[in-house]
């Protein structure tokens, strides 16, 4: 037998209620259903009577479940007795916006894990303005942030992790797909499907916008990447984003001028707060990690 499986009883036990013992621990109904029979049947014995509105102690079950309690209740005493014993674990809070976590961070922090089992990694997810506002105040201990080439804050330290060329993106079939340099200023009445407000591709799009002097004119914004590059594909209408994630969703990429800044992810924390022992073993650790900070490093080689 399983100790889950004794603490699944107790709970039950206390309620007289497969529902409400599964909303304490929490699990599902149906785990704790299939714990307490695998129980049942290397026991031998039923614990529960069930039925459709009540369920209550057999005789055996009330035997048994009671000096499980006791034994339940020396293990839970002879865990807290160890705790001076044990190494303390550290956490990292690290954030991240919703579309901006390196592909290969997942086996980074597997690896990390492996490596340095007492620290604890939190994600957050917010959006960067949000992000930058956290690592000030240390909610944040790092965070992947996005933004625009030279416009980093400057209370903030940060290294880039990807940098992306920022074109025109329309649909293959449109008339200006694969046109070479586009000049934005000689399309006044297209119209942009964009992100809302608060994505950085948003912020890129508004500034080259504001430095040609015409209005951003919107056909259709949202909070969905996805949404937006079949919107484009549909012909609704162009974007502004990299080659990488035009070619990624089938749609053709075209340079244009004025060029928009460069976009940027990377790794930041705040200047002004001393980071942790395990903040800084899970920073470099990034850092090092070739498959995340590769596609930077080879670009400024060549």
């Amino acid at each position: 037998m399983e100790l889950h499986q004794i603490r699944y009883a107790l709970a039950v036990k206390r309620h007289m209620s497969f529902t409400r013992a599964a909303e304490e621990i929490p699990v599902s109904v149906a785990a704790i259903s299939d714990a307490i029979r695998r129980l049942e049947t290397e026991l031998g014995v039923t614990l529960f009577k069930r039925t459709n509105r009540t369920t209550c102690l057999t005789t055996a079950g009330s035997l048994f479940l009671e000096q499980a309690a006791s034994a339940i209740a020396i293990l839970d005493s002879a865990q807290r007795d160890l705790a001076p014993y044990r190494s303390p674990r550290e956490s990292v809070a690290l954030g991240h916006p919703p579309t901006a976590i390196p592909e290969g961070f997942p086996a980074f922090l597997a690896g990390f894990h492996r490596e340095q089992p007492l620290t604890e990694v939190k994600l957050i997810e917010g959006m960067t303005k949000r992000l930058f506002e956290q690592l000030r105040s240390g909610e944040l201990d790092l965070s992947f942030v996005t933004g625009s080439a030279g416009n980093r804050p400057a209370d903030l330290d940060w290294f880039e992790i990807d940098r992306q060329e920022m074109g025109f993106v329309t649909a293959t079939s449109h008339p200006l797909a694969h046109s070479g340099v586009i000049d934005l200023t000689s399309i006044p009445e297209m119209q942009i499907v964009v992100l809302k407000e608060g994505f950085v591709v948003r912020d890129i799009a508004e500034e080259v916008f504001r430095r040609i002097g015409l209005p951003l004119k919107v056909a259709f914004e949202t909070s969905e990447p996805e949404v937006m590059f079949s919107l484009v594909r549909a012909g609704v209408g162009y974007t502004l984003n990299s080659r990488i994630r035009a070619t990624k969703h089938g749609l053709a990429f075209s340079k244009c001028t004025p060029a928009p800044l460069d976009h940027v992810v990377a790794l930041a924390w705040s200047r002004s707060r001393s980071l942790s022992s395990a903040s800084l073993l899970l920073r470099d650790g990034i850092r090092a990690f070739d498959d995340l900070v590769g596609r930077v490093e080879q670009r400024k080689r060549v």
